[in-house]
């Protein structure tokens, strides 16, 4: 039994609502498919962009700094 296979667009004030696959909210991405790869693929790049900064400041700091 199929209800529909399309659904009339939603609409607020007037203006027609789009549907998304993924939007971030309060920091984390949320996806259409139940899972939590894109959020963790985002946190994986921060931790990188992190790391490459932490190295850039101790670049040239002496072993005994460190």
């Amino acid at each position: 039994m199929v209800v529909s296979r399309t659904f009339s667009p939603f609409t607020l004030c007037g203006v027609k609502l789009k549907f998304v696959t993924n939007l971030k909210y309060l920091g984390h991405i949320i996806n259409n498919k139940l899972s939590d790869n894109d959020d963790i693929e985002r946190e994986i790049n921060n931790s990188f962009v992190r790391c490459n900064m932490l190295q850039y400041v101790f670049y040239c700091c002496e072993v005994s700094i460190v």
